[in-house]
């Protein structure tokens, strides 16, 4: 049986927090994103309250992964790539079939 909704992040939560644990930096996140710097730290508290994990060591203006965040980092990256597969999976069925 699936969970409830609520017990996942949203799926712009997880994208910001992927984008700040492969680049290591909330700034690069944002510019890759095109959001603020303050939306994906934002974002990413929002995840570290909602798993009640600490995802990043912050370190002035420097953040790390934590041995937890890049458990986490890993896992989130195959699903949001399993996803981007299965979306042109999908989209390219879908053009073949428009086509006849």
């Amino acid at each position: 049986m699936m969970a409830s909704r609520r017990q996942f992040p949203s799926l712009s939560i997880l994208c910001a927090f992927e984008a700040a644990a492969r680049t290591q930096s909330i700034t690069a996140a944002g510019r890759e994103l095109s959001l603020t710097q303050s939306a994906v730290s934002r974002q990413v508290l929002a995840l570290e309250t909602q798993l009640g994990v600490t995802l990043f060591a912050r370190q002035r203006q420097a953040i790390k992964l934590t041995p937890e965040g890049r458990a986490y980092a890993d896992e989130v990256r195959q699903i949001l790539a399993a996803l981007q597969n299965a979306t042109a999976k999908v989209k390219d069925a879908a053009a073949r079939s428009s086509s006849y």
